[in-house]
């Protein structure tokens, strides 16, 4: 593999280098409900196929963490000079995941299952660089008292057929529930929200094995939520020789780390409606009901820094018997 410098035009676009500091988001989650066993098929396929013997990704429990963020940042040459801020809006699929490590013991890692973006250079240097299942997105935003109400589309087609044509279709409506208790904007500190996040998590289906093999680690969920977190990704590209196999691929981890907190709270349920295209199945891929409202919802200002990552060999050696116990 090669090492040599990356050569590019002097700017570094359209992939802007990493590690990108002070991005600044604003960001409202909603909790969604899976399917626990589809959501495990997914991370045992992606992630846990090319990690084996070394880390084991397990989703924590049936919940999907559906984000849309605006974020803005500083776009930088590759000798760190300013050209200007950067833009983006895009919405993602997150698992929250408990690692297993033959060595390390148990952390958390967040896997962006799929995202969508309006920006083009956010789209090349998250899948160039770390591996972000990124694609294109439109975005139709309105603010109110109530809530969130927000339309996204994307390239897609809703049947296959030779006389279909990619288009931007609707793909996921999110609007404020009408009968939702209004939310409340009164947390003060990182770990306020990182403790709501983790009861609401643990109140979802399939966290009982997680808290065995946690008991059995001596950990607690909260505690490892409240450490810096990991994103982890698959990264792979296309052979050139062969469109059915990989010149590159590997399960890449990057830490998130907060730099700054500026608010968050927790606001009104909304209702999430997705429709069916055929050419983007990640609803019936993470077994996500077509319509459904969400169990909870919050929103928050943050600035981050999303650090270098480091590519996660895997190792032909027996597993760990915390392993063991997780896939049964």
């Amino acid at each position: 593999m090669s090492s040599g410098t990356y050569i590019d035009n002097g700017t570094g676009l359209p992939a802007l280098k990493q590690p990108y500091k002070d991005v600044t988001m604003n960001m409202n989650t909603f909790f969604i409900k899976g399917d626990h066993q589809c959501i495990k098929d997914a991370c045992n396929q992606y992630l846990n196929a090319l990690t084996v013997g070394s880390r084991t990704y397990f989703p924590i429990s049936s919940i999907v963490m559906l984000t849309y963020a605006q974020l803005s940042g500083y776009a930088l040459t590759d000798e760190n000079k300013i050209m200007g801020t950067m833009l983006e809006q895009d919405l993602a699929f997150f698992i929250p995941t408990l690692v297993v490590d033959s060595h390390l013991g148990l952390s958390i890692a967040f896997f962006p299952f799929q995202l969508f973006i309006d920006n083009p250079p956010a789209i090349v240097a998250g899948r160039e660089i770390f591996g972000f299942n990124k694609t294109i997105g439109s975005f139709n935003k309105t603010e109110t008292n109530d809530g969130l109400d927000l339309k996204v589309g994307t390239l897609a087609v809703k049947k296959f057929s030779a006389d279909a044509t990619f288009q931007m279709e609707d793909f996921v409506h999110i609007q404020p529930c009408e009968s939702s208790n209004p939310g409340h904007s009164d947390w003060t500190c990182w770990e306020d929200v990182l403790g709501e996040i983790t009861k609401q998590i643990g109140s979802m289906v399939g966290l009982s094995k997680i808290e065995a093999l946690l008991g059995e680690a001596g950990k607690e969920l909260a505690d490892l939520m409240k450490l810096q977190g990991n994103l982890v990704f698959l990264k792979q590209f296309r052979s050139v020789t062969d469109g059915t196999k990989t010149c590159y691929q590997s399960v890449v981890e990057a830490p998130i780390s907060l730099n700054k907190f500026e608010g968050a709270g927790i606001s009104k349920l909304h209702d999430i409606t997705f429709t069916e295209l055929e050419s983007n199945p990640i609803a019936k891929t993470l077994g996500i009901a077509p319509t459904q409202n969400s169990v909870f919802s919050i929103w928050g200002k943050v600035q981050v820094t999303i650090e270098n990552g480091k590519e996660i060999e895997s190792h032909k050696r027996s597993r760990c018997k915390l392993l063991q116990r997780l896939l049964g």
